[in-house]
Order: structure tokens, then sequence, then C-alpha cells
């Protein structure tokens, strides 16, 4: 009895564990090379979403860069952009340069997503080499406990 109550415990926990997505929801701009602060939100605990419950299905990290010109003014736009996404087999990079190539002299347009379907796996290169430092650090500890 106690053998089929723990498959049973087990079973559901799976079962919830699957069914949730968690992606990070933040991102980072950047003109000539400055970070625009009020634009920008940090990849951290507390930008961590629930996809799923948004009825998305996937995890995203966006790249797009590009100069503009209009007349003696020209600048250089960057972006990186971490969020849930609907649908991985849209094409986001040809939909932004569409969009972007009607700014006066449009030129140096880079772009690329990448989608993934596990929890947390849209993570900056930051919060990936935190984990990796968290998680060495445990290890090397753990060996003396």
């Amino acid at each position: 009895m106690k053998t089929m109550l723990g498959l049973v415990i087990l079973s559901a926990l799976v079962m919830g564990s699957v069914q949730a997505l968690k992606c990070y929801e933040c991102q980072e701009f950047k003109v000539n090379g400055t970070v625009e602060k009020a634009q920008t939100v940090a990849c951290d605990n507390t930008t961590v979403s629930d996809c799923t419950a948004k009825n998305m299905s996937a995890c995203v990290t966006g790249k797009i860069s590009f100069s503009s010109t209009n007349g003696t003014e020209s600048g250089k736009m960057e972006a990186t952009v971490h969020a849930c996404a609907e649908n991985t087999t849209i094409d986001a990079c040809k939909l932004a340069k569409e969009e972007y190539s009607k700014l006066p002299g449009f030129k140096d347009f880079k772009c690329s997503a990448k989608y993934c379907e596990t929890d947390l796996c849209n993570a900056g290169n930051a919060a990936q080499t935190s984990f990796v430092l968290l998680t060495a650090t445990i290890g090397l500890f753990g060996l003396f406990l």
C-alpha cells in the first residue's frame, strides 16, 4: 500500500513539473554602446515567469542590432530580449527586419532568435555563469562535510 501511495505522489510531482514552463522575461537595450537603463530589466529571480500560464510553449532569447542614419545624426541600436514565446516557427528576425528597414539610413542588420523548451533555458550568460559557480561551490564544500 505504501509503495502504491509513493508511486501516486511521485507521478503527481512529475506531471506537475512537466506542465509548467518557466522562462526569464528581461531585456537590455543599448544605444551607441550605452545601456539605456530606463528600458533595461535585469535577468534575476524577480523576472522568472510561468509561460504555461500565459499559453506559451517555449522560451526565447532574441538579439538584434542595426544602425540608422537620419541626415547628420546616426546611431547604433542593440537589444537582447529573454521572454516566453508562443510559436517557435515564426521567423522573428524576418519580421523585425521588415519593421526596422523603414527607418531612414537603415543598415548593418544582425538578428538571432534561439528557442528552447526547458525551465530557465533562456538565461543570459551572467545567470548561467552564476549557476555554474554556485554548483561548483556547493560541490566543493559538499566534499568537506
